[in-house]
């Protein structure tokens, strides 16, 4: 039986390939060639993607980790860098999307939930409260903004092509202007008002 003092070598078991274990015994050496081997995989998984995303947002891979398991209970967690993407997710449109990297040759994929980001609210701003009747109605400097389910807010400025109903202005009373952006349309009411007499 080798016992641990009679040890004069110790192979390196951190590296693969064929290492050396030498004893000493009344005086004499012996050795044994050792051959170390890799563990082999028992699987790769992306860690770190969120639960969804939303459709249109940048798909970010800061803070991916790979993990690579092996068959003697060991793992390696290495972060994702943009040169192991092989393949970005599709965030143009709503569905299952696949996101693949690539690292020592094999490839491990995840699919990416994209969902659309559903409006809350549309609202247009920049009217005035009242309207001099026969005055000229202008949509400068007037804004449409979106607030989505997330909170995020987008605000585009209306154009002529985006006006599909003016507000008529030749008579008192409320009146409405209708504007179309991406297929919907918004509304807001304006009140009309007959100069005062002096």
């Amino acid at each position: 039986v080798i016992t641990f003092d009679m040890v004069i070598q110790m192979p390196d078991m951190t590296t693969v390939g064929q290492k050396t274990l030498v004893v000493e015994y009344d005086g004499k050496q012996a050795q044994v060639i050792i051959n170390v081997v890799a563990p082999k995989e028992t699987g790769r998984a992306i860690l770190g993607v969120a639960s969804q995303y939303y459709a249109g947002s940048n798909f970010d891979i800061t803070g991916l980790k790979l993990r690579i398991d092996y068959e003697n209970g060991t793992s390696k967690t290495l972060d994702i860098t943009s040169a192991m993407v092989k393949q970005m997710p599709d965030m143009t449109t709503a569905g299952q999307k696949a996101f693949v990297v690539e690292y020592e040759g094999k490839t491990t994929q995840i699919s990416v939930n994209v969902v659309v980001l559903e409006e809350v609210k549309r609202e247009i701003l920049g009217t005035e409260s009242e309207y001099l009747l026969g005055s000229n109605f202008t949509i400068t400097g007037l804004k449409l903004r979106i607030i989505y389910e997330n909170d995020t807010v987008k605000t585009v400025d209306i154009t002529s092509s985006m006006v599909k109903e003016m507000p008529d202005m030749t008579t008192v009373g409320l009146k409405t202007l209708v504007v179309e952006y991406e297929g919907k349309t918004t509304q807001v009411s304006i009140s009309v008002v007959a100069p005062e007499e002096s």
